[in-house]
């Protein structure tokens, strides 16, 4: 359960923040052209578990101050820390999806005292570029009609065998998170996630918290085989391969995602 979101001050702007009433363990960021209803799932699982998780909604999207100038990863993962320390709570476990999973990646580099972990789900983590699918994509976000975007984003987020099980909530869900976006911030985003990321690969060598790394098997968007690398620079990591999801793991099987999840926190304790 969730009270109104608070909005809290960050170096990106203020931020809308959905607190859990158990009490919050882990802080999670969604993926681009997403809000936290793409994690509302996972953290039912999770609060079933007793383990509360922090929601963030991403700049420009869910009631969020929309992105008045250009960003870069490491500055999400910075105000994903600013959201840690106004929340009160001490270190804690980062996480996210996507572009999400990059930012969870640099806040526990860039503030390794206010991480306890990080969990990476379908996060991207080589270089961002204009080539194949990336290339048009955030200038079809500004301009396409958001629920025309979200049905066209159906073949690369999930994998083929979720698709009439979870399609349609998929398209709901991301419509409504565009919705929230004026066209301008949806390309901006799009930009600096798609074209401007910075690579992940030699920084991960010097992460000084444990790292669970997820990936979908059918990860059409961020392949197995990027995951595989970064898994194996980080000192301290976990890799779990989920064998029939696509690059929405944690919404086309939060029961599973949730448990994965769940156990790696519980390993937290004996390091």
């Amino acid at each position: 359960m969730y009270d109104a979101p608070r909005p809290i001050p960050t170096r990106l702007g203020t931020l809308m923040v959905h607190v859990p009433q158990t009490a919050p363990q882990l802080v999670l960021w969604p993926g681009v052209f997403h809000d936290s209803g793409l994690h509302r799932p996972l953290a039912a699982e999770l609060g079933r578990a007793g383990v509360g998780a922090v929601l963030i909604e991403p700049p420009g999207f869910g009631g969020s101050e929309p992105i008045s100038g250009d960003f870069s990863m490491a500055d999400c993962g910075l105000a994903m820390v600013d959201v840690i320390r106004a929340l009160g709570q001490g270190p804690m476990v980062v996480g996210g999806t996507s572009w999400g999973g990059a930012t969870a990646a640099w806040a526990a580099l860039g503030d390794p005292s206010m991480v306890r972990a990080a969990v990476m789900m379908n996060a991207p983590y080589d270089r961002g570029h204009r080539k194949a699918i990336a290339g048009p994509i955030p200038t079809l976000v500004r301009w396409t009609p958001p629920l025309l975007f979200a049905i066209g984003s159906i073949p690369a987020s999930l994998a083929a065998n979720r698709v009439l099980s979870h399609g349609w909530s998929m398209v709901r869900t991301q419509h409504r998170a565009l919705s929230t976006a004026t066209a301008r911030c949806r390309q901006t985003a799009g930009k600096r996630v798609f074209w401007h990321r910075e690579s992940l690969f030699e920084p991960l060598q010097n992460l000084q918290v444990p790292a669970l790394v997820i990936a979908g098997e059918l990860d059409q968007l961020c392949p197995v085989r990027y995951a595989r690398r970064a898994a194996e620079a980080i000192p301290q990591h976990e890799l779990w391969l989920s064998p029939d999801t696509g690059h929405l793991t944690a919404f086309e099987a939060p029961e599973a995602t949730a448990r994965r999840i769940l156990e790696f926190m519980d390993t937290l304790a004996h390091r």
